[in-house]
């Protein structure tokens, strides 16, 4: 049996009872006992020592105490006895009700539209302005991050907590923004309320079909996807959904972030007014460029391959006889092809 490890003289962390279903993709769940307080059920993650935490936040967190948010109570350094190494532990109370899924391409019975408006987005809203208005993001939200109470219409959600790592990296591709996806995962931005509204928009699609959008793609594939064609359409991939949805989801899963729904537009929406009319999507080139066996029909997938090309199928790809036709025919701005010419 594995000696529990101490967190300032109150928290007892016991490796030998594991709790998978409080864990994450990068952190492992202990019950943990406050000698202070034995009746009240807690739980640590131990936090891989390779990554970063968001200790920046948990003050904040802290002072917002909300009850859709599983929050941390405490945190530090310990040596955690299994390993024999210095990990950094979480403690935070027991989230009530149950894990929605355990893994991200989990299927699971869909919610319908009402459920989903009200058991989800109307708490998650509230959660992310209190969080906006403290200047702080969960970066987290995602269907296997999602604790579910209760039965029925009285179901209450709890979202996961949002400090064990850095920004979205848990997250599974088809929650990541274009920019998020082209950054390295341990060096995705804090975000805002943007960001936030993009992975509510996906956690909405992926309640609404029981399945992971995207969920066969690899990362490269869905971010090449997302480039070509745009989030909305690779991600809802010719999924039949209820009308007033596909219009919520258009809004939120625009790739430009001006273009995207704000909370005004979403409350707008939710009041049957019409929000603001939607910039029309990036074009899409009727006939694709075709280059060194790839097919693009976005100027952004193209600079996205051609930023990464070796400089050998670079040259050779800017010099195709294809090239300047159809970005003249895609960017509609002579300027800008001129001096591409040069």
């Amino acid at each position: 049996m594995s000696v529990a490890c101490c967190l300032h003289e109150r928290w007892y962390v016991k490796p030998d009872r594991e709790l998978p279903k409080f864990g994450t993709p990068t952190a492992q769940a202990f019950r943990t006992e406050d000698v202070g307080d034995l009746k009240t059920p807690y739980v640590a993650l131990v936090c891989d020592p390779k990554l970063p935490s968001r200790l920046d936040i948990v003050v904040a967190l802290q002072k917002l105490a909300s009850p859709h948010l599983v929050t941390p109570v405490d945190q530090g350094p310990v040596i955690w006895t299994p390993q024999n190494r210095r990990s950094r532990i979480i403690v935070f109370p027991e989230p009530r009700g149950e894990r929605l899924i355990q893994t991200a391409a989990e299927p699971f019975a869909p919610w319908s539209e009402q459920e989903i408006l009200a058991i989800v987005v109307m708490p998650l809203l509230e959660l992310l302005l209190g969080m906006q208005q403290a200047g702080i993001s969960h970066r987290g939200i995602r269907a296997d991050n999602l604790f579910v109470a209760g039965e029925g219409g009285q179901r209450k959600i709890m979202l996961h907590e949002c400090v064990s790592v850095p920004p979205a990296f848990d997250a599974p591709p088809a929650y990541l923004t274009i920019e998020d996806a082209q950054a390295d995962p341990p060096g995705r931005s804090n975000g805002g309320i943007a960001e936030e509204l993009y992975a509510l928009g996906v956690l909405i699609l992926h309640l609404l079909t029981g399945r992971l959008p995207a969920g066969g793609a690899s990362a490269q594939q869905v971010l090449e996807a997302k480039l070509d064609v745009g989030s909305y359409a690779t991600l809802v991939d010719g999924e039949a959904l209820p009308p007033r949805s596909a219009e919520l989801l258009r809004g939120l899963l625009a790739d430009r972030r001006a273009d995207r729904w704000t909370v005004a537009d979403i409350a707008d929406w939710l009041d049957g007014r019409s929000p603001r009319p939607r910039p029309a999507a990036a074009p899409v080139i009727r006939r694709p460029l075709e280059i060194e066996g790839k097919s693009f029909r976005s100027v952004p997938a193209l600079v996205h391959w051609l930023v990464g090309a070796e400089e050998r199928l670079l040259a050779r790809a800017l010099r195709h006889q294809d090239m300047i036709p159809w970005l003249t025919a895609a960017l509609n701005n002579p300027r800008t092809i001129e001096r591409f010419k040069n």
